[in-house]
Parts: C-alpha cells; structure tokens; sequence
C-alpha cells in the first residue's frame, strides 16, 4: 500500500498551478473571444469579439507572417496597424534587400467609419454628433486580448522594444497616443499624418508641455496636405517637441514632409517603406545627398519665404540609398 504522505511533498506545486490566473485561458484558449476564420502560408484571419461597444459588432484581423516563417524558429517583432492594407508588400521588399528584421504585420480592420471615429479619437468632442473619445477602450482590447493571443499563438518578441503600432489620419494620432502615454507596451510609433488637431490640439500640446521624462518609445512622424497647412504644421511641430524633450533625430524619432500630395492612405502608402525601414532597420542608412525645400514644394525653384507668410518654412528634405527618405526636424521662419 502507498502511504498518502509520500506525495504530500508535490502539494505546494499543484496549489501553485491551480492558482495560475485563467485570463491567459478565456483571452487564447477557447471562450471564442479570438478565432480563427481563414489561414494560408502567410495570413491567419482573426475575429475578435468586443463586448460592451457602442457600436454593435467584431473586429476583423489580418496577420501577415513574413516570408519563411513557417521554416524558421526565430521570434518576430510586431506591429499592429489601424490602416494596414498592403503593408506586408512593402516590408517584403525590405526585407529581400536585406534592410530591415522580419515582422509579424497585424492590421485590425475598421468595422465602420463610425466605429473608426469612435475608436480612434482618445478624448470625446462634443462638436460632434456620433460618439468620439473610445480610444482607451479600444486600447485595452488591444493590450488585454489581441495582443495576448499574438504572442501566445506567433513566435512574437512582446517586449516593449519591439512592439509597434501604427496609423494614419486618426490612425496616426490613435498611434501617437498609444505610443506616448503606454510605452511600457508600445516602443515604436507610425504617426502619418497624424490629427493631432483633434479636441483643440491636445495631445500635441501634451506632447509639447509635459514635464515626464522621455520614454523609449521611437517615433516616425509624417506631415502631408499641401491644403491644409494645420495638418502638416502640427505633425512637424509634434516631431520637434520630442527633440526638444530629448528624443535623438535620426535615432528616437524621425520626421518625413510630403509635398504636392493629398492628405489619406493613398499618400500615406507612398511613404510605406520609409516608415518601416526607421522601425525595423538593421542599420542606418547611407545619406546621399540633402537639399532645401520650400515648403509649397520642391516644384518651386526660389525659394521667396518673404512671400509665404505664415507658411515660411524651409525643409531639409534627406535622400539616403535605396530610395530612403526623411525630413531635418528644424525651422527656418522670416517673417
């Protein structure tokens, strides 16, 4: 006959396993608050239950697994994009040049212009009719229950350090937020053409004001809309209070002007490669040349800032190998 007491010594680890919280089984495991629709070599379809929404309805997610995933056992580093159609062909081309580390791409899909309006604004504005200001809700989906199944189900790096989120319009200030306020989740933001116009300016103000000490979180910040001179103002103007507060140009953060293009994510898609190779670059890159650049475009061969106004700002627009490009965050003004 075995004696009880020889396995009495095992009580304390089963106690400890017992104890073990059961977020990481109802976030991954089976409750169907994540599933998998659709799965081929490179994408995995996600549907993501939100509950207690104002509006009604799941999230669709699409992960993009870089090439050879399948045949490697190395980790990835992963950025989550609110406005991530067709990314994965740029990183591929990245990648084949041997510019950039791998990543595990994850584009959360709007489920309506609505919802994206909800969702992506961190404050609510009463000058508008439907409902604003679910950012940190949205957040929290992404923190408590998209991003643990990333990492428990993808070979992922969850560290801060390589961990990314990115957007444009409201995607890009949603990102800029994210990657401001959590930089013990996020360390790299994609900012492009950021709304930092959003409730009177407040978080560039935030940005340009806080007394905090600088975090680790690395910024790529890009302005476009040649009309509407506010939009790529405040992005640069965001961009310079980071240097100011001790963020490296170059290193930290990274600023890139667009001319001549419209404010969207058609623009926005014609800055792809830059963005991704500041994120996930191996080295930086080899700087080939630097010119000045009036801000009304480089299609204007004399620069009369006299003549501008309120809009004399002269860029140092940097062209690198491979194409590569980023803007001097600094200002010339004559007035």
């Amino acid at each position: 006959m075995i004696h009880p007491s020889r396995y009495m010594r095992f009580l304390p680890l089963a106690l400890a396993l017992l104890s073990i919280p059961a977020r990481s089984q109802t976030a991954f495991a089976g409750d169907g608050a994540v599933t998998v629709t659709a799965r081929d070599e490179r994408r995995v379809t996600l549907t993501v239950r939100s509950e207690d929404h104002t509006y009604t309805g799941d999230y669709k997610v699409d992960v993009y697994l870089p090439v050879g995933y399948a045949a490697e056992t190395g980790r990835y580093r992963v950025l989550y994009f609110f406005d991530g159609n067709d990314v994965h062909r740029e990183h591929d081309d990245l990648l084949s040049d041997d510019l950039i580390y791998p990543a595990i791409l994850v584009a959360i899909q709007n489920r309506s212009a609505q919802s994206r309006f909800f969702d992506l604004t961190p404050s609510p504005d009463r000058t508008y009719q439907a409902p604003t200001g679910g950012l940190e809700a949205f957040g929290k989906l992404i923190v408590n229950r998209i991003k643990p199944y990333i990492d428990a189900n993808f070979r992922t790096l969850p560290d801060p350090a390589h961990t990314g989120v990115a957007g444009v319009s409201l995607g890009g200030l949603a990102a800029c937020q994210l990657g401001y306020t959590q930089p013990q989740v996020f360390g790299m933001a994609a900012c492009m053409e950021p709304s930092l116009w959003w409730n009177n300016d407040e978080l560039l103000k935030r940005m340009q004001y806080d007394s905090s000490p600088k975090t680790g979180t690395r910024f790529w910040i890009m302005g476009a809309d040649q009309n509407d001179m506010h939009m790529w103002q405040n992005a640069k103007r965001g961009a310079m209070a980071l240097v100011r507060r001790g963020w490296r140009e170059g290193e930290d953060v990274a600023f890139l002007q667009v001319h001549n293009l419209p404010h969207g994510w058609e623009t926005a898609k014609t800055q792809l490669r830059d963005m991704l190779h500041f994120l996930l670059r191996k080295a930086p890159p080899r700087l080939l040349r630097a010119e000045l650049t009036n801000c009304q475009g480089p299609q204007h061969q004399s620069i009369r800032l006299r003549e501008t106004g309120e809009s004399a700002n002269v860029y140092l627009d940097l062209t690198y190998a491979y194409g590569l490009r980023s803007s001097i965050v600094g200002r010339k003004h004559i007035a």
